[in-house]
């Protein structure tokens, strides 16, 4: 109980604790109590104990103390419902003194009576007319220094004299400058909350507000808060549905679960009934104890069956009596649901174990779902079973295709309980903490991996531990004992090693240090080499290239080129070439060509695809130019890849992608295509300049490692498929003879130009494949 909290003139005596923390998720509520209260000088706020409605009212009182008004409150208790005039004297009798001065006489002493400042004459009583009158008046003349809030806590408990002379005021005070808050408990039914009465204490126009439960988010905000207990994932989950968003609830929880520890343990198995605290289960357990045997039986069926699961006449008949007790209620469809799903929780927690299995029991044969039947099946059984655990296997993968980590997580860890073999449960328990982890539910992942810290494999402990590390995040202190202890349970094995040299690369770029992690980005590419492990490389070498760009675009393409192979399922190509960087000789100079990899082989030439089909022009010589640029050159099919011939005796360096290389005294074939930059439409033959100036055919020149540069052919000379390069040392080349083979456009025959980015997909690629192209390809001059 509180008297008067008076403005900045005096103390304020409020029940709401200056340092403690603001509400939470209660932002938009309050700016609507505050509308209301400007609006029509009264709200009423009702909803269930715990709900918040009392910390609301602090909020408020904290507001109107320092803006200089008068925070007049009470808040009766069950205990103190038939006192009368006891709301009165929270009210007004700290203040009475200040007013004795400006009431009339009678008024005075009719207050100071029924406040118990006077004693009355004997014999003579107390006209309940001259009291109303009096609480009138006394707020008028506070309303004359400034606002006055009135705040009436748990009306439902309301004295009745106490109602009376405060809903007299509230019917005559319009002018808003006394505003009432009032909050009034109200259960819920079996469809819809219960309607509040106490409206009568509020002016007339006043607003009526339920208060509704928390979400989820505002759940784990206030536990963090108020607790500094940080939850996430299934636990902070398993809280809010417990408490159903109600703040009370919600804090009771988290403290027994910071006191006792069981937070690990709930996160480990997810179906444990939470600890609920004894102040919560003493609400409960009364109307429990009053049931007979048979609707106990039947609440744990029904504690334990799914949402909306249908339950034969022999569980629902006995429910009737819990009905009664306000322990269930039928939901829209008729089905029986709990009041509260804190009633639910302590049903569990108060079953015993025999109780549950048999509840479980009966519940998978009810199921229709087989995944819902398994996990039954697994929650029924007592003892290690192979051909349950191999049945939860399937249903985790079940759950997978319907897109449902979080089931096939809790699947796997029922999979892996029920598993003798310790090497194939740790398995299994690693696949429950990834599909865990991918599902958002961090809790449960960290408690699978932590379960296997001391796994028989080296190479699930390895993954579980990085694992473990990555859950703790890219700059988490913690994580490097983990990556030390996989680094040495690696034994040498290149896949493991390549592993914790990525997650170490990846906490060396978090950190800004790309060099640190370039070179470990190098050396785990190095080791997945070693392990022939191609869906690891891939995943490296999309981590190195981006980065690699930056420096050596070059090298950072030919890293991309290898990638998109290994991803479309192709042979690796040769090793990728880069020039060095203070080099000024071209990207695919055999100097500067790194060892072959050990994924390929060096002296095994893939046989060259066949060519795709192209378009021939009608004649040898230039069409006539065209008033439409794209009419005159129409998109064709790309050509495919040119042969790469390989190293040996004669030849020691590979041919740039493009190029074919004869050994000396040969004659080099003749490409199918030039390289994928340009495609000739009509290509013409190859030239060499003469000593008097004039072109001479050739062949390209044998034992070269680039294309020979040309000049144009005489304009009435007839195109040729000799051609091995696209490069040309005029600045024009006809548009006649060329097109870029870009799959989206086609630039103007008349205005040849330099061609645009490369194509995410090269005219050769198999379908789903991604960029291959490299500018480098063409060593001659290019058109300008």
């Amino acid at each position: 109980m509180t008297g008067i909290l008076p403005g900045p003139t005096g103390p304020a005596t409020t029940p709401a604790d200056p340092t403690e923390p603001p509400l939470v998720d209660r932002t938009h509520l309050l700016a609507e109590i505050r509308a209301a209260l400007t609006a029509t000088g009264g709200v009423l706020l009702h909803g269930p104990a715990g709900i918040g409605k009392t910390a609301l009212l602090d909020a408020l009182a904290q507001e109107a103390g320092p803006a200089g008004g008068t925070v007049l409150r009470s808040s009766p208790t069950a205990a103190e419902a038939d006192l009368p005039h006891l709301a009165l004297i929270d009210l007004l009798g700290e203040a009475l003194p200040g007013l004795a001065e400006e009431l009339p006489d009678h008024l005075r002493q009719a207050l100071e009576c029924a406040l118990l400042h006077r004693a009355p004459q004997p014999g003579t009583p107390t006209d309940p007319l001259a009291v109303r009158v009096a609480v009138l008046e006394a707020l008028r003349r506070l309303a004359q220094r400034g606002p006055v809030l009135v705040l009436l806590d748990d009306t439902q408990w309301l004295d009745e004299a106490s109602r009376q002379v405060i809903a007299f005021t509230a019917r005559r005070l319009t002018d808003r400058r006394v505003r009432f808050a009032v909050t009034e408990r109200t259960e819920r039914t079996e469809h819809a909350d219960a309607a509040p009465e106490m409206g009568a204490l509020c002016p007339p126009a006043a607003r009526e507000i339920a208060v509704g439960p928390l979400g989820e988010r505002g759940t784990g905000a206030l536990l963090r808060e108020r607790l500094d207990l940080r939850l996430s994932g299934l636990t902070l989950t398993r809280v809010h549905t417990v408490s159903g968003g109600n703040p009370y609830y919600a804090l009771e929880l988290g403290r027994s679960l910071a006191a006792g520890g069981s937070e690990s343990a709930l996160a480990a198995d997810p179906a444990r009934p939470l600890d609920v605290p004894h102040r919560l289960r003493a609400l409960v357990s009364a109307r429990l104890g009053e049931l007979p045997d048979a609707a106990r039986q039947s609440l744990t069926v029904l504690a334990a069956a799914r949402t909306g699961t249908g339950l034969p006449d022999t569980v629902t008949e006995p429910l009737a009596a819990a009905r009664r007790h306000g322990i269930v209620q039928p939901t829209p469809a008729g089905t029986p649901q709990f009041s509260h799903p804190l009633i639910a929780e302590v049903v569990l927690a108060d079953a015993t174990p025999a109780a549950l299995r048999e509840a479980h029991r009966l519940l998978a044969d009810l199921a229709a779902d087989p995944v819902e039947q398994v996990r039954h099946q697994a929650l029924a059984a007592d003892a290690a079973d192979p051909q349950l655990a191999s049945r939860l296997h399937r249903a985790a993968d079940t759950a997978l295709t319907r897109g449902a980590p979080g089931t096939a997580a809790e699947l796997l860890r029922l999979a892996a309980d029920h598993t003798p073999d310790p090497d194939a449960a740790g398995r299994r328990l690693l696949a429950a903490a990834r599909n865990a982890a991918a599902a958002g539910l961090p809790d449960l992942a960290r408690a699978c991996g932590e379960r296997l810290e001391s796994a028989p494999a080296a190479d699930v402990r390895v993954h579980a531990r990085l694992l473990l590390a990555r859950l703790l995040g890219p700059d988490h202190p913690g994580a490097e004992p983990l990556l030390a202890a996989a680094a040495e349970d690696t034994g040498g094995d290149p896949a493991l090693t390549a592993a914790v040299h990525q997650e170490r690369a990846v906490r060396a770029l978090h950190r800004g240090d790309r060099a640190e992690g370039l070179a470990e980005l190098a050396t785990a590419e190095k080791h997945a080499d070693q392990a022939d492990d191609p869906d690891l490389l891939v995943e490296l070498l999309a981590q190195r290239a981006p980065l690699t760009l930056l420096t050596d675009p070059a090298l950072g393409l030919a890293q991309l080129e290898r990638g998109c192979r290994l991803a479309a399922g192709r042979p690796p190509p040769p090793p990728p070439c880069s020039a060095a960087k203070d080099s000024p000789s071209p990207p695919c100079a055999a100097a500067t060509c790194p060892a072959p990899s050990p994924r390929s082989k060096p002296c095994a030439p893939r046989s060259k695809p066949p060519a795709a089909p192209r378009t021939s022009p009608t004649s040898s010589t230039s069409p006539p130019p065209s008033t439409n640029a794209r009419a005159a050159a129409p998109r064709r099919t790309p050509p495919a890849a040119p042969p790469t011939t390989c190293a040996n005796a004669s030849n020691p360096a590979p041919a740039r992608p493009g190029c074919s290389v004869a050994p000396p005294n040969s004659t080099a074939a003749p490409p199918t295509a030039p390289p994928t930059c340009w495609t000739p439409r009509s290509a013409p033959p190859r030239t060499t300049t003469t000593a008097n100036g004039s072109p001479t055919p050739t062949d390209c020149a044998a034992g070269s490692n680039s294309c020979a540069a040309t000049t144009r052919p005489p304009p009435n000379t007839s195109p040729s498929a000799n051609s091995c390069c696209a490069g040309w040392s005029s600045p024009t080349p006809p548009s006649s003879w060329w097109t870029p083979t870009w799959p989206r456009r086609s630039p103007s025959p008349a205005a040849p130009r330099r061609p645009p980015p490369p194509s995410p997909t090269p005219a050769n690629a198999p379908p789903g494949s991604a960029a291959r192209f490299s500018p480098s390809a063409c060593t001659g001059p290019k058109p300008t």
